[in-house]
């Protein structure tokens, strides 16, 4: 049993690093988080635009270290990320075409992936180590330009990391489910962060 377990993680690792199959993964159970405005009088701007300048991630290999093996879904992480500010600003900010606020949003990187542990590919020990579990991470840069009449007046910068330690990547179905997790939890932060950290201090009236 040990040896089945260990054998599937090698080849989730295999599967899911560079070119991997693309599975599609189903997010739609924590997209309703993007659509909820916390405030009943909503900010203006006369445009919002996102851009996905995210170049997919590469594998980090180590002989002996943890091993960083990214995960491929059929869309892209930056995608995902790309359309979900799309949602969270259309129901977050009020368009105003006259006005002379705008706003530009740059995906810079949105890398999703999982720890393949250093002590699972050392004989013997790793039938031990099997057992754990393998933590998920998606790291989300963002660069939001606020601009008043076509020009540039101030920068925000998202830059954070969301961590799932207790995912599972024994095989591609339970590899799925934790990117589901992890989707949800990085959501949950973006909105959270916007909503208290962006919104208030960039887009004051």
């Amino acid at each position: 049993m040990l040896n089945q377990r260990l054998l599937l993680v090698f080849t989730s690792a295999m599967l899911f690093a560079g070119c991997a199959i693309h599975r599609p993964v189903d997010l739609s159970d924590s997209k309703g988080i993007l659509k909820e405005a916390t405030t009943e009088r909503l900010k203006t701007v006369a445009d919002v635009a996102v851009f996905d300048k995210a170049t997919n991630p590469k594998q980090e290999h180590h002989f002996f270290g943890a091993d960083q093996v990214p995960i491929n879904p059929e869309v892209r992480s930056a995608a995902t990320v790309t359309t979900d500010l799309k949602d969270y600003f259309a129901s977050h900010l009020a368009k105003d075409r006259d006005g002379k606020r705008a706003s530009r949003v740059t995906v810079a990187q949105a890398d999703a992936f999982w720890t393949l542990r250093g002590a699972v590919k050392v004989p013997i020990v790793g039938l031990f180590a099997i057992a754990a579990d393998d933590p998920f991470h998606m790291k989300t840069v963002l660069r939001i330009e606020v601009e008043e009449v076509g020009r540039p007046t101030r920068t925000y910068v998202y830059d954070q990391t969301t961590d799932i330690p207790d995912g599972n990547a024994n095989a591609p179905s339970d590899i799925d489910r934790s990117y589901q997790r992890l989707i949800a939890k990085s959501r949950k932060q973006l909105v959270e962060t916007l909503d208290n950290d962006f919104l208030p201090e960039y887009l004051t009236e």
